[in-house]
């Protein structure tokens, strides 16, 4: 044995070295987990690959005649119409459609997300009971019962050294994006779609309108013509024609009648509505003076709500200042009391010394009484949501004849650079972003057949008493793994799998560069429509003004004699027909206007210019 003097050269014995050890081992692991998990952790999505269109962009657009950077956002403005930002709002917020759009939407960001989250760690955890008896080995005596509680927390994560799951993740938002772009088209096309339908609506109007106009003196010049003929001035065939026009004309009335409900049900059923042909184009709320009336319930009821809340809010504010002076002293709490009340103007010193001195309580706002009373909060809430609401359901007041008017639009419009038609136009966008998913896929295949890396990691406790399951000291069990897996073969089924995202990437890359020549040839021919109908328009307008002006020369002169009854028939077709065409023209033009906007991917800001 070793004396005293000898255990002092020998010194402590020492397990430092041993624990130095096991800890370095510890850090080493955990940094090089913490490095590998950022480095893995840098996702961002796929660059845009218009680069690889195969498609030669243009610099400028053949058919563009006014230079200049196109406005989005400014399209609906273009029109100058409140009764179509009202309508396009409403859509907006009720069509069907758009709703089952958002709900895809949601749908496809949930079904990425599902399909990313292996590119995160997993960390479950578990707790158990088990009981258990058994028979002795000779079968005769059983055991007696064992119970064992534990508790486990398990880890594991693949390792993504070679990038196969940063493919697939970033796959994956390049998914989203392409989701949302979707959505943003589909948006788009509903507020397209109201338009047109709306000034569809309203051509259908003013045509209904032209042939009732067009009876009525039709039928007027019928009871010229039977008169004369009563007179011996007219003959029967002068009877006989006039009264074919009178029933030609009644049957198209009826058919301009048809016309004119289904597209107002048409637009109705886009904006969410009943179909019930109650629209302000067809008849609903026609005059100034109903839009009025209607907005004047409207703001009735705002009216009623804000006393109602204002009554609430100051109830709330005296419920809180009736709580505050407790803290004032007895004697002089009726005096507070009385100094709050008092109107300022009425105050006396004592009441100015009082609220001075006691700031606090006189001071309560809404903004503490909100703050102390939180079911007072939500009420107020409640309440302005509900005058918002209310405010929102006010209708324009209309100018004139602007329900029934199509708007006045000339001249072109700016319409930018080809290029930016990439970057701009949902749909371009969403196949551009289906083209870098797909890449994606593509590159995640064909790093399938690498090694994979995985590091599984458990720690818990295994205990026969309840009490000891959350002692991780004593009664730790635990375990770490690091796996590394190759597949050799799989029938080819890996091979198959890179063949076919090729295959898709491919497709996607003929199928970026088919839509965007397609948007780009439905610009150019919105720009040739656009100016085509601009000269169309001016053609027709002159033509429906002499047609008007010459039949009402071919009456005057079939009245004093000088013209035949056929003479002033074929004026009075001849000026339906001009009438007729210069609405349709005027319509067609502003169809074309809304094509261009939807061609060169406009969004529609909706709100008021600051």
């Amino acid at each position: 044995m070793l004396n005293n003097k000898q255990m002092q050269n020998v010194g402590p014995i020492s397990v430092e070295p041993a624990l130095k050890r096991k800890w370095v081992k510890r850090l080493f692991l955990l940094s090089a987990l913490a490095g590998l998990f950022l480095f893995s952790g840098c996702y961002t999505a796929p660059k845009n690959q218009s680069s690889k269109l195969e498609v030669d962009t243009p610099n400028s657009w053949n058919s563009a005649e006014t230079k200049g950077n196109f406005e989005s956002q400014n399209w609906v403005k273009d029109f100058n119409d409140p009764m179509l930002v009202a309508i396009i709002e409403e859509s907006l917020a009720h069509n069907y459609n758009l709703k089952a759009a958002e709900a895809r939407l949601a749908s496809r960001i949930a079904g990425s997300r599902f399909g990313s989250s292996v590119v995160w760690p997993s960390l479950n955890g578990s707790t158990s009971q088990n009981r258990n008896k058994r028979s002795s080995a000779s079968g005769i005596t059983q055991t007696p019962t064992a119970e064992t509680f534990g508790l486990n927390l398990r880890f594991n994560w693949e390792i993504d050294i070679w990038g196969k799951v940063r493919n697939g993740y970033r796959g994956d938002l390049a998914d989203i994006q392409s989701a949302k772009a979707d959505y943003a088209a589909a948006r788009l096309s509903i507020a397209g779609r109201v338009a047109q339908s709306w000034y569809n609506a309203v051509e259908a109007q003013l045509q209904y309108d032209l042939a009732v106009r067009t009876q009525e003196a039709l039928e007027s010049g019928a009871l010229i013509v039977e008169e004369n003929f009563k007179r011996g001035i007219a003959r029967a065939l002068d009877v006989r024609l006039v009264r074919a026009n009178v029933a030609s004309n009644q049957s198209t009335l009826e058919s301009r009648l048809r016309q004119k409900n289904s597209s107002a049900r048409l637009l109705e059923t886009l904006l969410g509505r009943y179909p019930a042909n109650e629209l302000m184009s067809i008849g609903q709320l026609i005059t100034k003076e109903e839009v009025q009336a209607y907005n004047d319930r409207i703001d009735e009821e705002i009216a009623e709500l804000r006393i109602e809340l204002s009554a609430r809010e100051s109830e709330a504010i005296d419920e809180l200042r009736k709580g505050q002076l407790s803290t004032v002293p007895k004697d002089i709490r009726a005096d507070m009391a009385e100094a709050i009340e008092t109107p300022e103007s009425r105050r006396t010193e004592v009441h100015k010394y009082l609220l001075n001195k006691y700031e606090e309580i006189a001071g309560v706002d809404l903004e503490r009484a909100e703050k102390d009373d939180k079911k007072f909060r939500n009420y107020r809430e409640d309440m302005q949501r509900r005058i918002s609401l209310k405010v929102a359901q006010k209708k324009p007041i209309p100018n004139g004849e602007m329900a029934i008017k199509l708007p006045d639009i000339s001249g072109g419009i700016p319409v930018g650079l080809p290029s930016e038609l990439l970057l701009r136009r949902p749909d371009v966008i969403s196949v551009e972003r289906t083209l870098a998913a797909n890449e994606q896929r593509k590159f995640e295949t064909s790093k399938a057949r690498i090694p994979s890396i995985n590091l599984t990691m458990s720690r818990g406790t295994s205990t026969r008493e309840l009490d000891d399951v959350f002692d991780i000291i004593d009664r730790r069990v635990w375990s770490q793994a690091l796996n590394f897996s190759q597949t050799w073969f799989q029938g080819g089924r890996l091979r198959a799998n890179f063949r076919r995202a090729k295959a898709n990437y491919e497709q996607s890359l003929a199928n970026y560069a088919s839509t965007v020549l397609t948007a780009f040839r439905e610009v150019e021919s919105a720009l040739s429509n656009q100016s085509s109908y601009e000269r169309d328009y001016e053609s027709q307008k002159i033509a429906a003004e002499e047609s008007a002006a010459a039949e009402t020369l071919a009456w005057e002169e079939y009245g004093r004699g000088l013209t035949g009854i056929t003479t002033a028939l074929d004026a009075v077709r001849r000026n339906i027909t001009a009438q007729r065409s210069f609405i349709q023209v005027a319509n067609q033009r502003v169809q074309a206007r809304i094509d261009l906007y939807l061609a060169l991917g406009g969004g529609f800001d909706l709100k008021p210019e600051a």
